[in-house]
């Protein structure tokens, strides 16, 4: 296949990275709260990312709500196109699929004043994270150059294989060493830090598939203990090249190209590449200085499964999923019965699925005296969007916000369930699988919980709850000779007329 080079890379003359409303979502915000304990409370105030099929948040949210799945099966057409050798193609393991994402040879190096070549030289899930990082505290409405309070940053990634796409040949050791720190996965957060001019604590995790749910376990806890007071957390991964997979008979990887999680058809997952940023704040903090608030973090708990009832490392183990799952209940203080749904791991493979649902199961029926059958939704982003592996959990954070914000409960992307996997028994859970969009109606407060889970037993699970304000929402009619102002926010006058284009 071609290899990149710096004349495929569009450093220029793209849209600036400032481009949203300094206020970011259209939230009524409740100045004096809504509860004693909300100094005890996080709050999600900035949500920023781009998807396979979504450039954005919104966009993700659309292709939720109307059940699209993005993933993309090449032609041979476009095979060849991509250079891609005939012996590749006509493997009979080979898979043409996978989720693209549009936007990995884009970005403003100007913004964050880095030099074209160095931008080259930079992994493009460091320059995604960069991107998504300022817009998503835009999307906060939070400036950091005039922040008083201090800004960690918690980030989730792994090795990039873009630096094996670039060309070696004549590279001084200077240079080499430059490439070499901006790959390494734990220089992912300082390096955000240091652009951006943020003093707080900086941290790169790692826990496989669950490492985007562990950065924000380890944000949360970092606002908890006041190390610092907001806290951008954030995932990439990016499966390169992007032209499909080869699918090995018993492993992991879909022979048919298709993400069918919790379905009596699902043969194995499918990986593929996503950048997502949220941003935290105390809640009183946030309900003070007028940031919106999306949602709030009722509680999220972390373990690991270690050796017992496991067949092997890389084996998921149900009671290690109960237990987290059972603890986050108890730390948010909710009753199995209130969870409208839950955003589940979902590998879409034939022994993760049975496994995840029988600890959900469990952790649900030993926290509740009674439960009514099948009374919470199950629903998982990878059926939309594929695998993204480190970035999953926090894909599924922003969907479930997206949820809670809308009062709505997602389906399955179309198409990706049919009838359940035979060893899942639904019909005696409390479970059931969301194959249409629904709205809540409960006069209550709606809450979502977002279960992760990775390679070696790091399992994550993480309650959130709608933001409820005591103002009375009133329908509000405009004349069309109103006038209103409308915010943007620039680094340039020419990114400020590039956006008013």
């Amino acid at each position: 296949m071609k290899v990149s080079n710096e004349s495929k890379i569009n450093i220029n003359g793209i849209t600036p990275v400032h481009n949203s409303q300094l206020n970011g979502n259209d939230m009524t915000i409740q100045v004096n709260g809504t509860s004693s304990d909300n100094k005890d409370m996080i709050a999600i105030v900035g949500m920023a990312g781009c998807f396979p099929g979504a450039k954005s948040v919104d966009e993700l949210w659309e292709m939720v709500t109307t059940g699209k799945n993005a993933l993309h099966r090449f032609t041979n057409k476009e095979l060849e196109q991509l250079d891609i050798p005939a012996s590749l193609r006509s493997n009979s393991n080979y898979v043409p699929t996978c989720g693209l994402l549009a936007v990995i040879d884009k970005f403003d190096a100007n913004f964050f004043n880095i030099n074209a070549q160095d931008a080259v030289n930079m992994d493009p899930q460091q320059r995604l994270l960069l991107e998504k990082s300022v817009q998503a505290l835009d999307d906060a409405g939070i400036d950091p150059r005039r922040e008083k309070g201090k800004i960690g940053v918690f980030i989730a990634t792994e090795y990039s294989k873009y630096k094996e796409l670039i060309p070696q040949n004549n590279i001084d050791l200077a240079t080499k060493l430059t490439i070499d720190i901006n790959y390494m996965p734990g220089s992912s957060a300082a390096i955000i830090s240091y652009l951006l001019n943020l003093t707080g604590p900086a941290f790169s995790t790692g826990s496989t598939c669950s490492s985007s749910l562990t950065a924000l376990k380890t944000a949360y806890n970092s606002i908890k203990s006041e190390d610092c007071d907001i806290a951008i957390v954030g995932a990439s991964w990016l499966e390169l090249p992007q032209v499909g997979y080869i699918a090995q008979p018993g492993f992991i990887y879909s022979a048919n190209g298709t993400m069918r999680p919790f379905d009596h058809k699902s043969d194995g997952t499918i990986f593929t590449s996503s950048v997502s940023v949220i941003v935290l704040k105390k809640l009183s903090n946030a309900i003070r200085d007028q940031n919106p608030i999306s949602a709030i973090i009722k509680s999220i708990a972390i373990n690991n499964d270690g050796q017992i009832n496991k067949v092997g490392y890389s084996a998921p183990s149900s009671d290690g999923q109960c237990d987290v799952i059972k603890r986050t209940l108890q730390l948010a203080k909710v009753s199995p019965s209130e969870i409208a749904f839950i955003e589940a791991h979902g590998t879409g493979t034939k022994i993760g699925d049975p496994v995840e649902i029988k600890a959900l199961t469990k952790a649900f029926v030993e926290s509740s005296q009674e439960l009514p059958k099948q009374f919470c939704a199950i629903t998982t982003v990878k059926s939309n969007i594929g695998h993204c592996v480190i970035a999953s959990g926090l894909a599924g954070i922003i969907k479930a916000v997206k949820s809670l914000e809308n009062r709505i409960i997602p389906p399955m992307a179309s198409g990706s369930f049919e009838k359940s996997n035979k060893m899942i028994d639904f019909e005696s859970s409390p479970f059931y699988v969301a194959t249409k969009l629904q709205k809540f109606e409960e006069q209550r407060t709606m809450y979502a919980s977002v279960h992760g889970i990775g390679m070696g037993g790091t399992n994550v699970h993480c309650i959130l709850a709608e933001y409820l304000n005591n103002s009375q929402k009133t329908e509000e009619h405009f004349d069309e000779t109103d006038k209103f102002i409308l915010p943007f926010s620039a680094k340039s006058q020419a990114s400020l007329l590039e956006i008013e284009k």
